[in-house]
């Protein structure tokens, strides 16, 4: 197993596990939510799989499908902390690509657990505050990334950058 490999597995696992953690407790809220409303709201349902009559499985398997849904989505977030690649491209492409593979783990999650009641309107919401943090995040990365150019550009003594058109 090559060193990027057990990185990628380290940042699975970890993840997974941090997925697990934090959203138990957020879908038990999510849980109570569908259940009921906000005056429904109790630990009496942490586990609960709405779609397909899922809800009508044991405990066990209920449990069993949730975490491993919480897992997945820990996991997701795990390989988000690696670095994608070093160019360009490439880096926009395999961004595209775990964005796409982060909104399939978060609708399958939404739509197995009931979150968006059954309807396509949720659904969208979550899809769009996910868009919404990781156009955040970028944002943030590039404005980090543009100083720390800018403080490397000073340290070896070249002049500011004025654009492509104002020259080097």
């Amino acid at each position: 197993m090559t060193h990027r490999q057990k990185q990628w597995l380290v940042r699975i696992l970890l993840g997974g596990i941090v997925g697990i953690a934090v959203l138990i407790p957020v879908g038990g809220v999510f849980n109570d939510l569908v259940a009921g409303g906000l005056l429904a709201m109790s630990i009496r349902t942490p586990f609960r799989l709405v779609s397909y009559d899922l809800e009508r499985l044991a405990g066990p398997a209920a449990l069993a499908v949730q975490l491993g849904l919480y897992f997945l989505m820990g996991a997701v977030v795990g390989v988000s902390t690696l670095p994608f690649a070093d160019d360009g491209v490439a880096l926009a492409r395999r961004s595209l690509a775990h964005f796409a593979v982060t909104a399939g783990a978060l609708t399958l999650m939404v739509c197995l657990c009931g979150w968006n009641w059954g309807e396509l309107a949720p659904l969208l919401v979550y899809l769009a505050l996910l868009a919404g943090v990781y156009l955040l995040i970028w944002l943030m990365r590039w404005a980090v990334w543009l100083a720390e150019a800018a403080a490397i550009r000073a340290k070896l003594g070249l002049p500011r950058r004025k654009g492509k058109r104002g020259g080097p």
